[in-house]
């Protein structure tokens, strides 16, 4: 089953129904196994804002899941571990948020999870990070900027599964560490697709708004991969770079200009 589109008039509530009745992400990740050989290892970063708390440490003290300050003021973030069940990830993902909301009001507080809730402080998004087991001890710079370019290629037909809000795009500011750009590099977090330093060697896509369905944001992320690999003599043959990615020496697509967007 194949939903990338261009169309950002679109349910994504049903189409992450959709995902789920069919069992869409189980048959994917079979499906990456019996064709490529690879099996997808998945693992979430999600930035969030904690309002109205007095006992900020007593809330962070009694979490189960791990929490970590952020740049922004009162802003943090949660961290699941890296896991090979995709189907059931996205549902981790939604019961971890409920779970701090949840906390937050034992302590008068409230958490929001949306892209930009302050004009002149950093945004929030979900960050995905990718990995194949097959590849971990072998995954060269080479399959990674490969994987990478495919994610970019396929932009056009899935933006509106990262960015399903037009209040999103207020995020894509390169002042305050937001990916501006179609863009890939190593260690560098203005870039779109980044590649961190640590191990194992993977992608960490930076794009998706926190508030995004992480049934949505994993497919369109898995399914580009897969339906690209076949089809690579096609994907656009983008550059990595080394700097900023919104300098203009690397005259690289913006964002918010892509045609396929009509807000």
């Amino acid at each position: 089953m194949n939903l990338l589109s261009k169309n950002n008039n679109y349910n994504a509530s049903k189409l992450a129904d959709t995902l789920k009745q069919n069992n869409v992400l189980n048959s994917l990740t079979q499906n990456f196994k019996r064709i490529y050989n690879l099996t997808p290892c998945i693992g979430v970063e999600l930035e969030f804002y904690l309002d109205n708390i007095q006992e900020i440490n007593k809330f962070l003290k009694n979490s189960t899941i791990k929490i970590t300050p952020e740049l922004g003021n009162n802003q943090f973030e949660f961290e699941l571990p890296a896991t090979t069940d995709i189907a059931t990830y996205p549902d981790l993902i939604i019961n971890s948020k409920k779970y701090l909301q949840d906390l937050a009001k034992k302590y008068q507080g409230t958490v929001d999870f949306s892209s930009k809730p302050f004009i002149d402080d950093f945004g929030s998004s979900m960050h995905i990070h990718l990995n194949f087991l097959e590849e971990e001890k072998t995954s060269t710079n080479s399959s990674l900027n490969k994987y990478a370019r495919i994610l970019c290629h396929y932009l056009p037909e899935t933006i509106h599964y990262f960015l399903p809000k037009k209040q999103d795009y207020n995020r894509l500011d390169n002042n305050f560490m937001a990916p501006t750009h179609i863009s890939y590099g190593n260690n560098n977090r203005t870039v779109m697709i980044r590649m961190p330093d640590s191990y194992p060697k993977r992608l960490e896509h930076r794009l998706a708004a926190a508030d995004a369905d992480p049934y949505l944001v994993i497919y369109a992320i898995l399914n580009s991969i897969f339906q690209g690999i076949p089809n690579y003599a096609k994907i656009n043959r983008l550059e990595k770079i080394y700097g900023n990615a919104f300098d203009t020496q690397y005259n690289l697509m913006m964002i918010k200009e892509l045609p396929c967007i009509n807000y």
